[in-house]
């Protein structure tokens, strides 16, 4: 249990300033994760491919009877996607979020 409790103590001093890239976007994923989520299903994957790093719903995660339309799912990982935004930021990069299908292609 106590293992678990670690994720909680994400210390900035720990930054590898001189790492890679992908050392660093790893770092702050530790941030994203911390995001809360219904009912602490926590239903995001993220993935670092060189400089981008990508956000998915796991719908595994999805709480079929409570959430059937997977409203809440989809918050969730915005909430997720709001820290990585919020720590990017914070450590000095300049994000770009591009969307997944595109919003205004889902228009009637």
């Amino acid at each position: 249990m106590s293992e678990l409790l670690n994720i909680w103590k994400v210390k900035e001093s720990e930054f590898p300033q001189t790492g890679t890239t992908e050392e660093k976007l790893k770092f702050i994923l530790n941030y994203a994760i911390l995001a809360p989520s219904s009912h602490n299903t926590q239903p995001w994957l993220f993935q670092i491919d060189s400089e981008a790093i990508y956000l998915y719903a796991d719908r595994s995660r999805g709480l079929f009877v409570a959430d059937p339309k997977e409203r809440e799912l989809i918050i969730s990982c915005g909430t997720a996607l709001y820290n990585l935004r919020i720590a990017l930021h914070h450590f000095g990069y300049k994000g770009q979020i591009i969307t997944f299908p595109d919003p205004s292609s889902l228009l009637c």
